[in-house]
């Protein structure tokens, strides 16, 4: 059995005090400290891999000093023996701010649309990805085949993204998101994937697709 960890939307970095010109109380902190609770539960509950669903950062431009607290975290994890894939999301602009520790042979970036395969126990995970695209709709058939392609005879496709899908609700009304240029077609989540696990809505849910795949959102870790 493989176990994983997945979570996402912890936006590091928003209402940090870097500079701060005047005394106030500030959630900077409680971003970070939620972070460090799930890697700190990917530890004692000693899990297989952690996969973080994207918006890693509050924005595509961020403090040095931000970019430091959030890969000397990375890189303590994944000396840690637990290998960790993140998928850039839109906050990012779909990519993470360059650094020579996202080398690490623990940290795997969906920088483009590619599949990592992981194995343990005699079994083996397709990890299918892509960073955030805002015109999914038109687009996902063309970047998705590829990686459907890549998953071995036998392994557990999963995919990876940070996108809206189709049927996810948000907003204290329960909208739920029908289409758009944004939106994936919830028929277009099919297998080979046996699960797609979806950052960028904030709200925790699990819903199955039209295609008969289930979908996991965890939300936001500090909505």
């Amino acid at each position: 059995m493989i176990r994983l960890l997945f979570f996402s939307d912890t936006h590091l970095g928003y209402d940090y005090p870097v500079r701060p010109r005047i005394d106030r109380c500030r959630r900077g902190m409680d971003f970070f400290e939620n972070f460090d609770t799930v890697l700190d539960a990917a530890l004692s509950e000693q899990v297989d891999l952690v996969i973080h669903g994207g918006d890693l950062f509050f924005r595509s431009k961020v403090p040095q000093v931000i970019v430091d607290l959030v890969y000397d975290r990375l890189l303590a994890f994944a000396q840690r023996e637990i290998p960790l894939y993140i998928v850039p999301g839109n906050h990012e602009r779909s990519a993470l701010p360059p650094s020579i520790w996202l080398n690490h042979t623990n940290i795997n970036i969906f920088d483009v649309p590619k599949t990592f395969i992981f194995s343990h126990g005699g079994e083996t995970l397709a990890l299918a990805g892509l960073p955030f695209i805002r015109t999914i709709a038109a687009d996902y058939d063309t970047i998705v085949a590829p990686l459907a392609a890549a998953i071995p005879e036998g392994a557990f496709g999963l995919l990876c993204v940070h996108q809206l899908i189709e049927g996810a609700a948000v907003g204290p009304t329960g909208y739920r998101f029908r289409s758009g240029r944004d939106i994936i077609p919830s028929e277009a989540l099919q297998p080979p994937f046996g699960a797609v696990l979806c950052g960028h809505v904030h709200r925790m849910q699990v819903f199955d697709s039209a295609g008969g795949v289930p979908v996991f959102i965890p939300g936001s870790t500090e909505r």
